[in-house]
């Protein structure tokens, strides 16, 4: 889904095919095969596939599975558990997005996959030995340096979509600030007040992350 979104639900996603920009919070990187996310509730992100997978007659698909749950509906129950107190700092960290750097036959990618075929009550049960895993492996990378616990006003979070998805499919072209100010329908120096309140990153440093990630896929 390539639009900057957030909702109420943890998010926890496999990436079984594709690559692309990754947006989590104030975090721009790459999203690419294996890639296990922890999204927390609320925390803006968007996965956008690359350029040529929007191609005319392009075969490349991107495919993830995902599951999402409630915090509040675990926390008064089996996140209350002693044997389950481990968790809360994974969750803590959730809401900065987290990732873990799989591979093909990894059990915790099988876990994944297979999870949505199982009956409810095994569903829960591979629910928590993904959560366990993910809580006690050392290699889980937090995203975002900002968490964000409150959903922004559904205006702000439209203009910054828009600002989003205008520097993601135009940022190999010349883009000045009356541009994107413009897209946001806000005056220049409003627009960077704006920009920086909701991003904690100037406009300028925004885009400048974008071109260089770009630049690192081609030069890899």
């Amino acid at each position: 889904y390539g639009k900057l979104h957030f909702h109420p639900e943890i998010q926890l996603t496999l990436i079984q095919e594709g690559e692309g920009t990754l947006l989590v919070g104030d975090k721009i990187d790459r999203f690419s095969r294996y890639d296990v996310l922890m999204l927390g509730s609320n925390l803006p992100h968007v996965l956008r596939s690359d350029p040529d997978y929007f191609e005319e007659g392009s075969l490349r698909r991107s495919v993830s599975v995902s599951i999402l749950f409630r915090a509040e509906q675990l926390e008064p129950t089996i996140l209350s558990l002693p044997e389950t107190r481990h968790l809360q700092q994974l969750f803590r960290e959730a809401q900065h997005g987290i990732r873990f750097r799989c591979r093909e036959g990894h059990p915790l990618a099988e876990q994944l996959e297979t999870l949505p075929t199982l009956r409810p009550f095994d569903q829960l049960l591979h629910l928590l030995t993904i959560l366990d895993y993910l809580a006690t492996n050392t290699d889980r990378e937090v995203l975002s340096v900002t968490a964000y616990e409150q959903p922004q006003r559904p205006e702000d979070h439209r203009r910054l979509e828009r600002v989003f998805s205008y520097i993601l499919e135009n940022y190999h072209t010349p883009i000045t600030l009356d541009d994107v100010a413009s897209i946001a329908n806000l005056t220049p120096g409003a627009f960077c007040r704006f920009f920086r309140q909701h991003t904690r990153k100037t406009f300028s440093t925004l885009l400048n992350e974008v071109r260089i990630e770009h630049a690192c896929r081609y030069l890899r």
